[in-house]
């Protein structure tokens, strides 16, 4: 149930949008021991999958050997789902990967590599076609954990844990004490601009954080018990863990400070801006405490997404809970929904409504508008004990990255133990809301006798029958294609290019409509073909 934090709030009287989704393809990569995707993101025309491996794998037809014990992957999907590139980094040594982006279409990812006891940290930058840019290494002693990067035109910002020593050139940040948060602005060349740390007897960690159009940067951290000194804030001090969200101004002025205590565990997990402020994610147990509100955990671990005015100041929260365990990980918006991906155990619920129940470990994909209003909901087709990690959504798509264990055995925190084996998958869903409208043109609905039809048809050599009706549009089509048939049924959906080389294909059991999305397709003629055990028929569309 929504509690409302503010001293007063407007309330708009708009409906809550319902949301039709189309699964439009479900890929599962090869299962291997030390194969893992972490996160994706939009990238070319498509989605840019980030991980890391040992030994040899096969995906998407490409065979990678790493060169070390672990080294990097980056997998370049197209809107299809179809692996168009791939590529491996490493070095003889141990390579990780911790997080990327993309500017522009240009990824840039960092991570760590170690090699006969050195540790350093790395950014590297590819283009399109993965063909390196940059290199930028920096040796570190100690402890560093890298968890965030983010790229603007004259600075890369980066931000995690670190207890030790990092060298930058000619400088160094140093922190001895224990494992704590840091957040460094550093050039494009790769020159120390400015740096951010805590410091205190507890253990820190920064998980997410936002640099405003104002120059603002809003930081959100984990606590460990003990105290957190941060540069221009009066000491915190925790008796179990916490998180604080702190908002600096450029001249790392302290603005204004969010602290939630907690009487069981909270832990960060995001942090988006959504254009009316900053919207966070969190997971607790037991009671959490911001100000003089309190929430309480339904189960053994549930999620909260907060949002903060311009200020940093909280407006609304919205609970999404089960009565066993509910873990958020992800949370992504496009400046009118925010999305959320993790995982549950039992009941899913938001706003006491029952979403969905289940006794393994299963995927959540959940939407709010920006007043903390329940949206809509996927009910994702797992396969096993499945866990969604990251998401990519823009205004009428999702792209959800995670992985999926064999075993659904759960201990006392809600982790399966299972062996280390997981498959990774990819799924994409097509949105579109109930209020808008398909605008079709009288060209696009075409009987299978018909002249256009006739000329596909031929070079087909198939016999179709009189009744069978399919309609397509829009047509010339920019984006998302929608097709429809007049009779439901078994059907296989596949897409030819002009030369007839089959791009995609995708099965509809017991239907008569759905949605594929061509935005990664290049400008020119395409053939459908959409068949059943009984009937086929074919359109020409084309491309914009």
């Amino acid at each position: 149930m929504k509690r409302i934090i503010l001293f007063f709030l407007f309330v708009l009287s708009t409906v809550t949008a319902k949301a039709q989704f189309e699964p439009q393809w479900q890929l599962v990569f090869p299962e291997y021991e030390d194969f893992n995707i972490t996160a994706t993101t939009a990238f070319a025309d498509g989605y840019v999958l980030l991980g890391s491996f040992a030994d040899t794998i096969r995906v998407g037809g490409i065979t990678m050997c790493s060169h070390g014990k672990h080294d990097v992957i980056l997998l370049h999907l197209d809107t299809l789902g179809v692996v168009r590139n791939a590529i491996s980094i490493g070095k003889e040594g141990d390579d990780r990967v911790s997080a990327f982006f993309n500017l522009n279409d240009t990824l840039y990812i960092c991570g760590q590599t170690t090699l006969d006891g050195l540790n350093k940290f790395f950014i590297y930058s590819y283009d399109v076609s993965f063909n390196q840019l940059s290199d930028l290494t920096f040796p570190f002693e100690g402890k560093l954990q890298m968890d965030l990067l983010k790229v603007e035109h004259d600075k890369l910002l980066l931000g995690g844990s670190m207890k030790g020593t990092v060298t930058i050139g000619s400088q160094s940040v140093i922190n001895k004490s224990d494992e704590h948060a840091f957040f460094i602005e550093l050039s494009q060349e790769g020159e120390l601009v400015s740096s951010w740390l805590t410091f205190g007897s507890g253990l820190h960690r920064l998980y997410s954080f936002v640099h405003k159009g104002n120059g603002d940067y809003v930081l959100m951290l984990n606590a460990g018990k003990g105290t957190l000194d941060m540069p221009d804030t009066p000491s915190l001090a925790f008796k179990g863990n916490g998180v604080v969200v702190a908002n600096y101004d450029s001249g790392w002025n302290n603005k204004k400070c969010s602290v939630f205590d907690c009487t069981g565990f909270v832990e960060a997990t995001d942090l988006v801006d959504n254009g009316q402020g900053c919207v966070i994610g969190l997971n607790y147990n037991g009671t959490l405490i911001l100000g003089e509100q309190t929430f309480s955990s339904p189960g053994s671990f549930s999620s909260l997404l907060i949002q903060f005015d311009l200020e940093g100041r909280p407006i609304w929260y919205s609970e999404i809970g089960s009565d066993d365990y509910c873990r958020l990980l992800n949370v992504e918006t496009n400046d009118e929904t925010i999305v959320c991906t993790g995982y549950h155990y039992g009941k899913l619920m938001v706003e006491d409504e029952v979403l969905e129940e289940t006794i393994d470990r299963n995927t959540f994909l959940v939407a709010f508008d920006n007043e903390g209003r329940f949206s809509w909901h996927i009910d994702i087709e797992g396969i096993d004990a499945d866990m969604g990690r990251s998401l990519v959504y823009d205004h009428n798509s999702v792209m959800l990255n995670g992985i999926c264990q064999s075993a659904t055995t759960k201990n006392t925190s809600g982790i399966a133990t299972v062996n280390n084996k997981n498959s990774t998958f990819a799924h994409k869903y097509i949105l579109k809301t109930d209020n808008e409208k398909d605008i079709t043109d009288e060209d696009s609905s075409i009987k299978e006798n018909d002249n256009l039809s006739d000329i596909t048809n031929q070079a087909n050599n198939s016999i179709l029958e009189d009744n069978l009706l399919i309609d397509v549009f829009p047509n010339p089509v920019k984006n998302v294609l929608h097709w429809s048939t007049n009779q439901p049924s078994d059907w296989m959906l596949e897409l030819f290019d002009a030369k007839g080389v089959l791009l995609t294909q995708k099965c509809y059991n017991n239907r008569q409509e759905g949605y594929l999305d061509l935005s990664s397709c290049p400008a020119g003629l395409y053939i459908i073909r959409i068949s059943s055990s009984e009937k086929q028929g074919h359109r020409v569309i084309i491309k914009n």
